[in-house]
């Protein structure tokens, strides 16, 4: 049998016609659903599902998240992206296909995309001025989006270290921004 490992973002699907015509059931979700966000409710999970000649069947491994998104394998190493969170937790498959939780990375600002690296780096798809995209007053033009590059090491003295709402984050690892954007070549 295949497997693949996949995580939720969200708690509750967005609206099927969109949330201009949302139901009142729907509109009662979004409205569950932001205050789990705003309170970094851990109502997210990883799935892993198998498939088969026969069926497919998805169930719920590891531990839940408040917004669990991107996710990449390395070997027998998982990584998943908590976003409200700005951490990466790091799983180790078992053989049953479980996950257990081996460590978690406190980021300096927020992501949403991860790849791994063979070296053990992370590149990160990465949100660290976020708050500025949401002030309508601001004067510059804000740093919208980031490639973060995550080595496993403590920073040097001299290492241009990416700076985020959070400080410089775990400090058993150098994070750098080596692509910045404000959003306008982004699609």
């Amino acid at each position: 049998s295949d497997e693949v490992y996949v995580t939720t973002w969200r708690y509750w699907p967005l609206p099927v016609r969109g949330v201009a015509r949302a139901s009142l059931l729907e509109r009662l979700q979004l409205a569950l659903q932001f205050a789990a966000s705003v309170l970094r409710l851990p109502v997210t999970r990883v799935y892993r599902c198998v498939f088969n000649d026969e069926a497919t069947s998805c169930s719920p491994v590891g531990a839940r998240h408040a917004m669990a998104n991107g996710i990449a394998l390395r070997g027998t190493t998982i990584y998943v992206v908590d976003v409200l969170r700005f951490a990466v937790t790091v799983y180790e498959r078992r053989r049953d296909g479980s996950l257990v939780v081996n460590d978690t990375i406190s980021l300096p600002h927020a992501a949403d995309n991860v790849y791994a690296l063979p070296d053990g780096s992370l590149l990160l798809g990465s949100m660290p001025k976020l708050h500025q995209c949401l002030d309508p007053l601001a004067q510059t033009p804000p740093v919208a989006g980031a490639l973060t590059l995550a080595v496993p090491r403590p920073p040097a003295p001299n290492d241009d270290r990416a700076v985020g709402v959070r400080g410089y984050g775990d400090p058993r690892w150098t994070f750098r921004d080596i692509v910045r954007t404000d959003g306008g070549q982004v699609s």
